[in-house]
């Protein structure tokens, strides 16, 4: 026997348990069995992870990057690119956050070139850049000479030029500088990269720096205009595979077994739509999963599903089932969160 629940799209909508909720937690989507090339083909849309909030008209704040350095970094994550010559743990000459805090930082150190990039980020909206950020330290930490300072540089939407807005210069007072940069306009793009970089050194374990609790928020006049009243439905992953994600990259870390196309049977989002979605019709394993998300505050997560089509699409059959599942921080297990199958939807409780 055939699917009958999901010949046609239909709308999924499932909440996410507080197990689910952390600050690193990985989505799959995944077909349990498939018969081969062409054969149980299915496709998901229109994926949303909203979260309820109550918006502050005054003091209401999006952070479009908020980054920590509590945990190792396997770039590229969710913010950052790369991390060249460096890598997360507590300096030698101790840590540079706020007490109280994890004293984890990002730490330079090694041979070559030294920096940290992040991935295009939408600055639309950006306003102040903030982070704390140390050369040299003392005890275990060799202080930069002249020359040897980090600079701050943005390349904006269709440029590999980058251009400098901060520089930090070595002196012998080593003490953390809290540091904050409005961003110019220039750098307002939807694709910014943002790329911190040491000028020179002279090797290993010379002229050390570190970075941490690096913050950037939106400008308080699009704070202004995008707060709401009183309760507003906030997005944290928004995807409607107008455009094939770069794998990894963005939100997304791998896909198997399918691609970024128009289905067989045509698209299944909402009317007015783009006609592409992350369709599977491969031989072997099929999969879609996301890069590490904060779901910290997440509530739910929504998506159109189509399994199986009206014309052009072979029907799947019994355990030939999709589901959603989630593994979160230092698990190597997923756990399901949802099952499609023949008699309809499963909830795991």
């Amino acid at each position: 026997m055939a699917y009958n629940q999901y010949k046609t799209a239909r709308e999924i909508s499932v909440s996410l348990p507080s197990r689910a909720r952390t600050r690193n937690t990985v989505l799959r989507w995944r077909q349990l069995d498939n018969s081969g090339n062409n054969y149980d083909e299915w496709a998901i849309d229109r994926i949303r992870i909203t979260d309820s909030i109550v918006a502050d008209v005054t003091d209401e704040i999006v952070n479009l990057l908020e980054e920590t350095f509590d945990a190792a970094i396997a770039t590229p994550t969710r913010y950052w690119q790369y991390i060249v010559s460096g890598r997360v743990m507590i300096p030698p000459c101790g840590g540079i956050s706020v007490p109280g805090r994890s004293q984890s930082a990002a730490f330079f150190a090694g041979t070559g070139m030294r920096y940290i990039q992040s991935v295009p980020l939408d600055l639309t909206s950006a306003g102040t850049l903030s982070f704390r950020f140390r050369i040299g330290g003392g005890s275990g930490c060799d202080s930069g000479e002249v020359g040897d300072g980090v600079v701050v540089e943005y390349a904006p939407k269709g440029t590999t030029v980058y251009t400098v807005i901060k520089k930090l210069i070595p002196s012998a007072d080593t003490r953390v500088l809290p540091v904050s940069v409005v961003l110019p306009d220039a750098a307002k793009t939807s694709q910014t990269i943002v790329r911190w970089r040491q000028l020179k050194n002279s090797g290993r374990n010379y002229d050390v720096w570190m970075l941490d609790d690096i913050s950037l928020t939106s400008s308080s006049s699009v704070v202004q205009k995008n707060v709401q009243k009183n309760i507003e439905r906030a997005l944290i992953l928004t995807e409607d595979f107008d455009s094939a994600p770069n794998f990894p990259g963005g939100d997304w870390a791998s896909i198997s077994g399918g691609a970024i196309a128009v289905p067989s049977c045509g698209g299944i989002d909402v009317a007015g739509y783009s006609l592409q979605a992350a369709f599977f019709n491969s031989v072997g394993s099929r999969f879609i999963t996301t890069q590490p998300l904060d779901l910290q505050n997440a509530r739910e997560v929504s998506f159109r599903i189509l399994i199986g089509g009206l014309s052009g699409c072979e029907n799947a059959e019994f355990g030939e089932d999709v589901v959603l599942e989630y593994q979160v921080k230092d698990s190597k297990s997923f756990f399901q969160l949802l099952r499609l199958n023949y008699d309809g939807m499963e909830v795991a409780r």
